[in-house]
């Protein structure tokens, strides 16, 4: 989970300034993570209606080089755990694949939940596989 800077907090918000009314952009996402070249962040109910233009916001504010931008914009529901993800930028293919722990996973990041709290359960599966 990535946690914005001032500056890409600014950017975003000068960006998206003459799209969204300004009461709304403090409810902009303030946190996001990387999937690979795909950026999730949750997407606040009062924000659905310009997805879109937030998506943009990030493609091109982000110093990172980005393929998608996928808002999640319900819960993660059902037992095996579905997530609620739209594609709000980019690339509508969301798969991708994401290095950790030296470790290659080919993933669709819009029907999956990989969830940056998981890491060590991922560092677990490292362990019994290397």
């Amino acid at each position: 989970m990535t946690k914005a800077n001032n500056a890409t907090i600014i950017q975003l918000k000068s960006f998206l300034a003459p799209h969204i009314p300004e009461q709304l952009l403090e409810s902009l996402p303030k946190r996001w993570w990387f999937l690979g070249d795909i950026v999730l962040f949750s997407l606040p109910r009062e924000l659905i209606p310009y997805g879109e233009i937030i998506g943009k916001a990030f493609l091109q504010v982000l110093s990172k080089p980005v393929r998608s931008v996928l808002g999640k914009i319900g819960p993660t529901t059902a037992i095996i755990r579905e997530p609620q993800y739209h594609l709000l930028a980019g690339d509508p293919n969301t798969e991708t694949i994401h290095k950790e722990l030296g470790c290659l996973f080919k993933l669709d990041a819009a029907k999956l939940t990989f969830s940056p709290g998981n890491h060590g359960e991922r560092t677990r599966l490292v362990q019994i596989t290397s």
